[in-house]
């Protein structure tokens, strides 16, 4: 992986998927355009979709948890509780 996705990578991961592509295609010297296509190229999603799936992975667990190996089986009922929590 190109070391420039890489800190793209690890920006999104630090501020849970919040931040713009621009910040790090800007540190990069990159357009965002080409961060973005090397970002899907190398982890299989756009910049944007591995924000929101930070955000719901982080939504879906209570403040402090950690992450949880994912489950197939879950009831539908349960998935609206972490959004009722979180706002």
């Amino acid at each position: 992986m190109p070391p420039e996705v890489g800190r793209a990578w690890q920006a999104l991961r630090r501020s849970h998927g919040a931040p713009p592509v621009a910040g790090p295609a800007r540190e990069s010297g990159w357009s965002a355009r080409h961060l973005q296509d090397r970002f899907r190229r190398e982890t299989g999603l756009p910049p944007k979709t591995a924000a929101r799936v930070m955000r719901v992975d982080r939504a879906r667990r209570p403040p402090g948890a950690r992450p949880a190996p994912a489950r197939r089986h879950r009831a539908a009922s349960r998935l609206a509780e972490p959004a009722v929590r979180c706002g």
